[in-house]
């Protein structure tokens, strides 16, 4: 009864939920020899297309995902047609997965080890000729569900869930830190350190001030410098506008024409955010004082925001507006506040009135009002009306006007770097006073939607003759026919309608390309974004895969989607969807989302504080931190066995210095970690301006907080918005990129055997079987997929031993 149980093993998990199988079910199932070769078919079926599936000239998924697709699938989900009703027939446990069916045949399958346990069942190699596919299994180039930064992502929002529930306090996050981490040792030690040396992380930490997102965080979290002036009231909106566009514009322009034109991108940050900031006022000023009884079919070019007055006269009234009248004679601390502070409501209020267009704006008014704000110039009279006068270029024309011969220089030095142009380099520098009138001709143009036609009034001086000259010149001829085309000539009439809603963009990537002779611009890009408005409201698909690909570049057999598989779903989106479902989550409720950005830079300040440090020996190399984050996690990696000579340095001294020492000398360094992050077990509660007391000042426990509500708010919104997002990646996201790449091949409507040999028999448990059949596939959607394989399988005489797939071979040439 043993040999006949295991003989018949295939099916001894499946016709019962025990291992003990009926006599009255074994009987009718040992009698019907076909049923029990079909069985033997299906069940090494399914494996054997996990194999075939890996395959790298076709298919490409990944084994690990197959299998475990699989394995988890009810038989009674998973079989079709006619293997269905063969389960159907002998299952009894209709819940019985595909996991124990493998396990009856092959013995063994563990769900950690997917591909391993594979690769045992079906020993596969080119090399002794058991198959002709070329196997990718498991390895990196497969296509999958599962992805790294994914995992990560995840593991963070699970965080998120543990430690944050609507608020922070020490009664709560504090008490669950001190009980994790007051009794670690060494809970870090791999992390932190690397062949006795701080490892990559613990290097950065230690320098982060040349960290350039520390700088970027830094700049967004300080007060802008042009609020630190005691006469801030008596600020116009001119003033700050220009004093930090000058401020931002000093870091790019070159001064001297002997060092190489590089921009430090690190220098830019502060001059960049204190513009948006000040920005941010002038955007919320406007919009409050526009004519709200304008609409679409009343404006023209010239009148976006009142009848009565022309743009430029509008925004002289406005950047003349002083900031007391702005903030209604508040504290200097409250416009403080205030400035440094993000309404996330208000944010993507802004993105959708600029991004969002309306079909019945044919003009494109909505973004050339953000175009005005950003590039027009003001004047109190549209007749005095000088288009140099925008705060945001107006620096930049100064320069020019005060360095023209360094611009000469400048320009023929970068000039004569391109051996071709070399001889021509200084001839083409005396032509920038021509290129500068073109370059302010068409500033104009595009914030006045060509109304003066400054631009083609330029250009129409030196079309014609370049078009005589340029073929005599031997360039190619593809430039004469672009100054000759549509595309052009529309651009000319009107930029900004060119660059909004036509193809002059199209143009120009195509011409790019031609010239070059090969391909710069992705015709991805060519195809999609030929114009603004095109860009906004195209569905992701193509552009986000290019995109991506430039954040991580795919393997041969993948696209970026393949990389990047739980952003899958964005590609049935655009942006302006992105921004209407933002609109409507944040909207749901009647809250206000405030960040208060100055309790943003105390947490900031108080991770990366210079004035908590560690010196010691780890394993004889003398190391030191030089923030508290640093120390911090050298404590949670410390094994006391490994770690001699240690010093905490608290300069700024306070109530908790010497706890922390205590901490130390007891060699209890997770509760030394727990005291720098800042909880006081004893009284329970934190320490002032300590790393937690800044993280629930985030969650409105700030007393200097104008806005305790909104700012618990906003922080407990982002969190939903993380944890929320995390849902859509894996159960809308992964799901279908999975039903769309992977489904048709999973589905056992399309797959079929058919036996071709059998040698020996099946109830002879004394000697070796052998069954040959063809598996074939058909994919419903396409004609070149139409597959069939030889597989061998094989049981020895040894009744210890699993089934085995022995051949496993293409008999298609399609792919």
């Amino acid at each position: 009864m043993k040999k006949l149980l295991i003989g018949f093993s295939t099916f001894s998990l499946l016709v019962s939920s025990s291992s003990v199988v009926s006599c009255t079910i074994t009987h009718q199932f040992k009698n019907n020899h076909l049923d029990q070769i079909k069985l033997l078919l299906n069940t090494s079926a399914i494996a054997a297309q996990s194999v075939i599936l890996s395959d790298k000239n076709t298919t490409n998924i990944s084994t690990d995902y197959s299998l475990r697709t699989f394995s988890q699938t009810k038989i009674t989900d998973l079989y079709k047609n006619d293997a269905k009703k063969l389960a159907d027939k002998y299952v009894t446990d209709k819940k019985t997965s595909y996991e124990y069916q493998f396990k009856s045949m092959f013995l063994t399958l563990q769900s950690s080890n997917w591909t391993e346990q594979l690769k045992k069942v079906a020993q596969l190699n080119k090399e002794n000729k058991t198959t002709n596919l070329d196997l990718a299994w498991n390895d990196t180039s497969t296509k999958t569900t599962d992805n790294n930064l994914f995992k990560t992502l995840s593991l963070v929002s699970a965080g998120f869930n543990f430690l944050f529930s609507g608020d922070f306090t020490a009664n709560q996050q504090g008490n669950l830190i001190n009980n994790f981490l007051s009794n670690q040792s060494g809970l870090l030690e791999t992390t932190v350190f690397n062949n006795n040396k701080f490892s990559s992380l613990l290097d950065s930490l230690n320098n982060i001030d040349n960290n350039k997102f520390f700088s970027l965080a830094n700049s967004l979290f300080s007060q802008p410098e042009w609020v630190n002036d005691n006469n801030l009231n008596q600020k116009t909106l001119k003033n700050i506008l220009e004093s930090s566009s000058q401020k931002l514009w000093n870091q790019i322009l070159p001064k001297d024409e002997k060092k190489e034109f590089k921009i430090d991108w690190s220098k830019i940050f502060t001059p960049l955010i204190d513009l948006l900031k000040a920005f941010s006022i002038y955007q919320k000023v406007i919009e409050e004082k526009t004519d709200k009884t304008l609409n679409y079919s009343t404006m023209d070019p010239l009148h976006l925001f009142s009848k009565d007055k022309t743009n430029s006269e509008f925004l002289y009234e406005v950047l003349n507006i002083n900031l007391k009248d702005i903030y209604n004679n508040k504290s200097n601390e409250q416009i403080k506040q205030e400035i440094n502070s993000i309404d996330l409501k208000q944010l993507i209020k802004f993105f959708k009135n600029t991004l969002v267009f309306d079909k019945e704006d044919k003009h494109g008014y909505k973004l050339q009002k953000f175009v005005v704000m950003l590039l027009g110039s003001a004047s109190e009279k549209e007749e005095n009306n000088d288009i140099k006068n925008n705060f945001l270029l107006k620096p930049a024309y100064d320069w020019y006007e005060k360095n023209q011969e360094l611009i000469k220089k400048i320009v023929t030095k970068q000039l004569e770097k391109i051996e071709s142009i070399k001889p021509f380099a200084p001839t083409i520098s005396n032509y920038i006073p021509t290129l500068f009138e073109i370059i302010k001709a068409f500033h104009q143009d595009l914030v006045e939607q060509g109304t003066n036609k400054k631009l083609k009034g330029e250009l129409d001086k030196y079309l014609g003759l370049a078009k005589l000259v340029l073929p005599s010149l031997g360039l190619d001829k593809k430039i004469v026919e672009f100054l000759d085309s549509q595309a052009l000539k529309n651009f000319l009439n009107n930029p900004f309608l060119a660059l909004y809603k036509q193809d002059f963009l199209k143009e120009v990537y195509i011409l790019i390309n031609q010239l070059s002779g090969k391909e710069i611009i992705n015709n991805q890009i060519i195809d999609n974004i030929s114009n603004i408005y095109n860009f906004t409201t195209l569905k992701l698909d193509k552009f986000a895969n290019y995109l991506l690909g430039l954040v991580k570049k795919p393997v041969d057999s993948k696209n970026s989607f393949d990389e990047f598989q739980f952003l899958y779903s964005l590609k049935d989106l655009s942006i302006s969807d992105i921004i209407n479902n933002l609109e409507s989550f944040y909207n749901k409720e009647n809250s206000s989302y405030i960040f208060n950005l100055d309790n943003f830079k105390g947490l900031l300040d108080s991770i990366f504080n210079k004035n908590i440090t560690a010196s010691f020996k780890y394993k004889d190399q003398e190391l030191k931190t030089n923030n508290t984050l640093s120390t911090i996690l050298a404590l949670l990696a410390f094994n006391p066995n490994n770690v001699k000579e240690l010093k905490v340095e608290v300069k700024n001294k306070n109530n908790f210095s010497d706890q922390i020492k205590k901490a130390i000398d007891e060699k209890q360094y997770g509760l030394a970690s727990v005291l720098l992050l800042g909880y006081n077990n004893s009284e329970k509660k934190f320490y002032k301006d300590s790393i937690l007391d800044n993280a629930a000042n985030l969650f409105g426990h700030n007393e200097k907080d104008l806005n305790k509500e909104a700012s618990k708010n906003a922080i407990n919104i982002l969190i939903r918005s993380y944890l929320k997002l995390i849902n859509w990646f894996q159960n809308v996201s992964l799901k279908k990129y999975a039903q769309d790449n992977f489904a048709v091949y999973l589905d056992q409507n399309n797959w079929s055997t058919e036996l071709i040999e059998q040698k020996g028999t099946i109830d002879n448990l004394n000697e070796p079987l052998i069954i040959k059949y063809v598996l074939k596939y058909i994919n419903p959607n396409d004609n070149k997929q139409n597959w069939k394989y030889n597989v061998v399988i094989k049981r020895t005489s040894n009744l210890e031993q699993p089934w085995t797939i022995t051949e496993l071979t293409k008999l298609t040439d399609n792919k």
